[in-house]
């Protein structure tokens, strides 16, 4: 009797199991050659995902961001509940969803060390629970929704559980030269069908990065589509579900639509590659999610760049700064990169907008508001995520003067409503510009 071949199912579960004892031996060899916490490793009796250890109720834990969108910034609390010691284990592409706030959730890169006193920490691959003392710990991670906001320090996050398409990236090592930005570009590029030229005008993000996160998609695709040769189907069903795995998000959905069309049978075997290689039921992002709304400056008009201007920490050089307005504006027969009337007039708000105190940012906010260009409500929308209440309240009452409309500070509504009011319908005043 001719064995059966094994389904998408048993081989995404060997394949995690694989990827789980390979960590496991690397932990145990790079802790026992260093001597570093291998009395403690050898005395554990379990070796835990720490995703399955909050499942199951073996730890707690409170994740905390330190701010920014990437690299060395989440800080995660670990206390083993009860029972015999046990390591817990981080996977790359593990993902962290944000409690309490709308902004980007998180994909963990490694494992980076253990907290110790002196606010320093020690590297280490594993979290040794040999005690029920609680322990902190340092991970690597990048953002996963280009289209929102970067956590703000002391964001607090959930553990959720591995995102397969963003291990497949993050699980391998990075490129020569490169740094935690190939991964993040990576991410951004693969997720959204974020284009190259955008993060390098948005990020200055370098051109060895860029080529670094295209080699790491190329390489996640690669994996994808030989993990098909363990799927029970025929080659043309098999030639048909490649898109899944492609590094473009619209080849990935138009996949999907075709895998859509098999016999019920195909798409069971399937089903589990597809879902992990196609988000959201087959859709992109829309075009509002895929605006960068990540930063001021991405609210930049197109061919607008910030001028290394210095940032106004009072209400009086904040005033200096908009009357230096005219010494921006270029001539009209000038052949250089100037920026020109009226739209200079963004580049000190913009500065002012960056200030770190309240009482400036919402100055500078009540001027936005004055502006008759759409990038004031833009970015009005934007401000109501600023940590102040003074500057969200500006910003509301801003956005109720410039349009008419009395969302308070909901964002959310705020965007939809915009949105939907961009075919030029919108109704607002013509306030004279600053």
């Amino acid at each position: 009797m001719t064995p059966s071949r094994p389904c998408a199912a048993d081989f995404t579960r060997l394949r995690e199991t694989t990827m789980l004892y390979r960590c496991i031996l690397q932990c145990c060899f790079g802790l026992l050659a260093s001597g570093t916490l291998g009395v403690q490793l050898a005395a554990a009796q379990d070796v835990v995902d720490i995703d399955v250890a909050t499942r199951r109720g073996l730890v707690s834990v409170d994740v905390e961001s330190l701010g920014g969108a990437m690299g060395n910034r989440i800080k995660v609390r670990v206390q083993r509940r009860a029972g015999a010691p046990i390591n817990v284990v981080v996977q790359p592409g593990l993902v962290l969803a944000p409690q309490g706030a709308d902004v980007q959730r998180m994909a963990v890169v490694k494992l980076v060390g253990k907290y110790v006193p002196g606010n320093q920490y020690q590297r280490a691959t594993v979290m040794v629970l040999a005690d029920q003392q609680p322990h902190t710990f340092l991970l690597q991670a990048v953002c996963i929704d280009y289209h929102k906001s970067s956590p703000k320090a002391g964001q607090r996050y959930a553990v959720v559980d591995v995102d397969v398409r963003c291990q497949r990236i993050l699980s391998a090592p990075l490129p020569e030269g490169a740094s935690v930005w190939a991964y993040q570009s990576a991410i951004w590029m693969d997720r959204a069908g974020v284009a190259s030229s955008e993060l390098q005008r948005i990020f200055s993000v370098p051109a060895i990065e860029i080529q670094s996160a295209q080699k790491l998609i190329a390489r996640a695709e690669q994996v994808g589509v030989e993990s098909l040769a363990q799927v029970d189907v025929s080659a043309d069903v098999r030639a048909q579900a490649e898109g899944v795995f492609s590094a473009d998000p619209q080849v990935r959905v138009e996949a999907y639509r075709r895998v859509q069309g098999l016999s019920a049978e195909d798409r069971r075997k399937l089903q589990v590659l597809v879902d992990v290689n196609v988000l959201r039921n087959g859709q992109l992002p829309d075009a509002s999610e895929l605006r960068a709304a990540n930063t001021l400056e991405s609210l930049l008009p197109e061919g607008l760049n910030l001028p290394q201007l210095q940032i106004p920490e009072s209400l009086d050089a904040l005033t200096d700064l908009l009357q230096s307005l005219p010494d921006l504006v270029g001539n009209e027969d000038d052949d250089t990169d100037v920026i020109r009337f009226p739209r200079a007039r963004l580049l000190p708000l913009m500065v002012g907008l960056r200030a770190r105190r309240p009482a400036v940012r919402a100055l500078t906010v009540r001027r936005v508001a004055q502006l008759n260009d759409p990038w004031a409500v833009d970015t009005l929308i934007v401000v109501l995520a600023d940590p102040s209440p003074r500057v969200r309240q500006a910003a509301a009452e801003g956005l109720k003067q410039r349009t008419g409309q009395d969302f308070g500070e909901d964002a959310e509504q705020w965007r939809t409503w915009w949105t939907a009011a961009q075919d030029g319908s919108l109704a607002a005043p013509d306030p004279a510009a600053p």
